[in-house]
C-alpha cells in the first residue's frame, strides 16, 4: 500500500516521533510511504531511510491556505497512488479530509490529545477509521465526539528497548547533583511554572537538587522560555537550572538526568516520555491526571492539580538517591 502521513512539522514531539516510527514500521513491512509536513529537525532521519519528505505550510490555519494545501494534497495523493491519507493533528485533519473527498483515498486520522468539542475538532472523528493510544481517548473519542466503537482503533504506543534502556548510573554520591528534568515542548500547559517553583522549594531543602528543561517553544510563542527564564531569576534559581532546546538523541538526556518529571496540567493522551524515562531505568513522577494513568501503572510518584506544587516537592526529596 501507500500511505501518507501528514503532520504540522517534525520536530522533537510525541506525534513527530508517532509519526516517525509507524513510518519506519510501514516501510519494513514493504509498503510506500510518504510524509507531509513544513520540516523539522527529524526530516533527515526520514530521508535517511528512504522516506519520502514533502515540505509544505500544513501547519498554517488560516482557511485560504488550508483550502490551497486540501488542493496540493490532492494533487499529491492521485499523483503517487496514494492509498491512505493519515491525519495526525487538527489542521492537516482538514487538510486531508478535504483532499481525500476529491480523491479515492481513504482518510484516516489518530487522535493525539483530550481535544476541546468544538467544529475546528470534529473533522478528528470524520474519518473511516480514528487511532487513540489509550482507552482514555477511546472512550472520549466514543461519547464526546460520537466516533462509534467500530471505527476506532486502539493502538496503545511503545518504546525502542534498544535505544531507551538502564545504563550504569556514574554520578551517584552525596556530593553528586541531582538533575530532575522536564522533557516536551514548552507550552503554557505543560506545566514548567509548577516544576520551577516545586524545585526552588525543594532546591531550599537540598541545594544538590537541580534542574533541566528540555524542549522548545511553539515558533508563534518565543517569550514562554524567556517567561521561564524570568522566574528562575525571581526564584533565585539561575545557577541551578538549565535549558536545552530540543534534541533527536532524547536517550542521553535520560542519561544524564536523574528524575523525569511531567507536570501536566491537562490529560496528555499519551505522554511518551514517561515510558522512555522509565525504560531508561530514571525514576518518574506525574500529574495524576487519568490518561496519564491509565497507560503507566509504575510511577513513582503521581501528583494531584489541587495541590501539586506541594506534592511534587515532597515527591522530589522523597526518592532516595544515596
Amino acid at each position: 500500500m501507500r500511505i501518507l502521513q501528514i503532520v504540522p512539522e517534525m520536530n522533537m514531539g510525541g506525534v513527530e516521533t508517532g509519526t516517525l516510527d509507524m513510518a519506519f514500521a510501514l516501510k519494513r513491512q514493504g509498503h510506500e510511504v510518504f510524509v507531509i509536513s513544513h520540516g523539522g529537525v527529524l526530516v533527515p532521519r526520514l530521508v535517511e531511510a528512504g522516506i519520502f519528505h514533502e515540505s509544505l505550510p500544513v501547519h498554517r490555519k488560516e482557511p485560504f491556505t488550508i483550502l490551497r494545501m486540501a488542493w496540493r494534497v490532492h494533487r499529491f495523493a492521485e499523483n503517487h497512488n496514494v492509498d491512505i491519507v493519515h491525519a495526525r493533528s487538527r489542521v492537516p485533519g482538514w487538510i486531508a479530509y478535504l483532499a481525500t473527498r476529491w480523491g479515492r483515498a481513504k482518510f484516516i486520522t489518530t487522535a493525539h490529545g483530550a481535544y476541546r468539542q468544538h467544529l475546528g475538532s470534529r473533522v478528528m472523528a470524520w474519518a473511516e477509521r480514528v487511532i487513540v493510544p489509550s482507552t482514555a481517548l477511546f472512550h472520549i473519542m466514543q461519547s464526546q465526539f460520537d466516533v462509534p466503537a467500530e471505527k476506532l482503533r486502539l493502538i496503545r504506543r511503545g518504546v525502542d528497548l534498544e535505544r531507551f534502556r538502564a545504563l550504569p548510573r556514574s554520578r551517584m554520591g552525596s556530593e553528586c547533583p541531582i538533575v530532575a528534568a522536564v522533557v516536551g515542548r514548552i507550552t503554557a500547559l505543560k506545566g514548567h511554572e509548577i516544576f520551577l517553583r516545586a524545585l526552588a522549594l525543594a532546591h531550599g531543602k537540598n541545594p544538590r537538587i537541580k534542574g533541566k528543561i528540555v524542549g522548545d517553544c511553539p515558533a508563534d510563542r518565543p517569550a514562554l522560555k524567556e517567561k521561564l527564564a524570568a522566574l528562575c531569576r525571581a526564584l533565585g534559581l539561575e545557577q541551578c537550572v538549565e535549558f536545552e532546546p530540543s534534541r533527536p538523541d532524547v536517550e542521553k538526556v535520560y542519561a544524564a538526568v536523574d528524575i523525569l518529571v511531567m507536570p501536566s496540567l491537562v490529560p496528555e493522551s499519551f505522554g511518551r516520555v514517561l515510558i522512555e524515562a522509565q525504560a531508561s531505568g530514571i525514576p518518574v513522577i506525574a500529574s495524576a491526571l487519568k490518561i496519564s494513568i491509565t497507560k503507566s501503572r509504575s510511577l513513582t510518584a503521581s501528583i494531584g492539580l489541587e495541590t501539586g506544587l506541594t506534592c511534587l516537592f515532597k515527591s522530589i526529596l522523597l526518592i532516595d538517591f544515596s
